[in-house]
């Protein structure tokens, strides 16, 4: 993997809203990073989006959330550099798993390849944000160069101590791989999903849910419960939403609260930027 630096960030400031308004195509990206200047902190950061072709396709409602989920995934930690990851940079993993959701704006050019983000009004002036991609020179693998990873929010309030089936986004109708779907919240203590009336995970308490994941590849963080269909890093375990008819798959998150929460909500999922 090669490493670039991205052209500056343009209305960085205090309350204001940094844009990188054209990144630069040619390259297939394996991921871009963020390095935190002049005191700047993951937790100043209000909002990330990156937007391909005008669609959103990355959503996050805080850095602190970015930074937890790469955290549960064991990349490197660094106070001052925050990572976007689209691929799965892991030595040693098959290319399919290594490679699909990268975006490669070799074999496409999009109309637009934008990333904003938002810095909360009390974060310290001055401070700067220098954004590397971390590319190759070499087009995706057959057949996952159209797909790209998406994170996709959703934030929803529960009013007491019940199970509730909670929606998460799919994508569209066009079909999608889910791998992950990641609950920041304060007050869950069991899980449950089904697919069309198949239990993906057993319902399990958080746990004995995090235990497994802990054993196998992951590193649960506190205020985090992940449902994680790769949590054995291999893309075949990742979830169509479509059934065997081609049609949408019906999904039932079913999570149990102690308390009244709000939560926020991550889909992760592999797809063509169409179907999102």
């Amino acid at each position: 993997m090669g490493k670039i630096l991205l052209p500056p960030f343009l209305n960085v400031g205090p309350g204001l809203v940094a844009s990188l308004p054209n990144l630069p195509q040619g390259y297939v990206y394996d991921g871009i990073a963020l390095q935190l200047g002049g005191g700047l902190t993951k937790g100043d950061i209000e909002q990330i989006h990156v937007r391909l072709g005008g669609i959103l396709i990355w959503e996050f409602a805080q850095g602190s959330d970015l930074d937890a989920i790469n955290q549960y995934y064991k990349r490197a930690p660094a106070a001052t550099v925050l990572p976007c990851w689209f691929a799965t940079p892991l030595v040693g993993a098959d290319q399919a798993t290594m490679y699909t959701g990268a975006i490669d704006t070799m074999s496409h050019h999009f109309s637009a390849f934008q990333m904003t983000v938002t810095l909360a009004a009390g974060a310290p002036a001055g401070s700067p944000i220098t954004a590397f991609g971390v590319v190759r020179s070499a087009p995706q693998p057959k057949g996952v160069e159209s797909l790209i990873r998406a994170f996709l929010l959703s934030e929803q309030s529960v009013q007491a101590a019940q199970q509730y089936t909670l929606d998460f986004p799919k994508g569209s109708a066009g079909g999608a791989l889910l791998c992950a779907i990641h609950v920041f919240n304060t007050e869950v203590t069991q899980i449950q999903l089904l697919r069309d009336s198949q239990e993906l995970v057993e319902k399990g308490n958080v746990a004995i849910v995090q235990y497994f994941q802990n054993e196998e590849t992951r590193n649960t963080q506190a205020g985090l419960v992940s449902y994680d269909a790769m949590e054995r890093n291999d893309i075949v375990d990742a979830v169509p939403t479509l059934n065997a008819k081609g049609k949408p798959a019906n999904f039932q998150f079913k999570v149990t609260f102690g308390a009244a929460d709000n939560i926020r909500l991550y889909s992760e999922l592999i797809l063509n930027p169409a179907h999102i």
